[in-house]
């Protein structure tokens, strides 16, 4: 099952973020994340998870799986829990991220 969580409260506009429920539990795309906390492209947003450190990525290790959203040209991508997503959110580079910090 995969949907889209409104992350409107968050962004001010209309973004989304795909999810999906994996052995009952509720997992976020990575990618969609970077994307909308950051106003990053789907490119930009690659980068960024690719840029953040190992020990931040250990860190949330417990909270990642890796799912493949279904559709052509989807490949296997980092998912996260809520908790994670938070976390990550705090590690996010740029003046957007830092202003959804402080919305919090």
């Amino acid at each position: 099952m995969t949907q889209l969580i409104s992350c409107s409260d968050l962004t001010g506009g209309t973004d989304s973020v795909r999810f999906t429920v994996i052995n009952g539990g509720t997992y976020m795309s990575v990618r969609d994340i970077i994307m909308v906390v950051c106003k990053k492209d789907n490119n930009m947003a690659g980068e960024v998870w690719r840029n953040t450190s190992d020990k931040q990525k250990e860190e949330l290790q417990d909270f990642l799986l890796n799912f493949q959203f279904p559709g052509q040209g989807q490949r296997v991508q980092p998912v996260i829990t809520l908790e994670g997503a938070l976390k990550l959110i705090m590690w996010l580079p740029g003046n957007m991220a830092h202003r959804r910090r402080a919305a919090s």
